[in-house]
């Protein structure tokens, strides 16, 4: 909804990643992109299995619990292990790998 105060900030969030694949197509480096989508999707699927568990009233209580505790620890672990780690390798793998700019001839 537009009167939300996340409205925005989900719009700038979505903007964001819609400009970084982009990017990185026009880079010629879309394991950046591929990874993010991929790395993305992983904490997104607990969490909505969580949230259907939540909705259907199929599990109630300490389950239930345990469920929402493992959606944020694979989010956790994707987000700030996962994705710094594959970033790092990547921007490694791109500077050290890279052509030259200057061609001797």
């Amino acid at each position: 909804m537009v009167g939300t105060p996340s409205y925005l900030t989900m719009n700038v969030h979505h903007f964001a990643t819609v400009l970084a694949i982009v990017h990185s197509y026009f880079t010629n480096f879309e394991e950046y992109a591929i990874l993010v989508l991929i790395l993305s999707d992983v904490s997104d699927c607990f969490l909505n299995i969580a949230k259907q568990s939540r909705d259907l009233e199929y599990f109630k209580g300490l389950k239930l619990y345990s469920i929402f505790g493992l959606a944020v620890f694979v989010w956790i672990y994707t987000r700030t292990f996962s994705l710094p780690i594959c970033f790092t390798q990547s921007s490694f793998k791109f500077v050290t790998f890279s052509t030259p700019l200057i061609f001797e001839g």
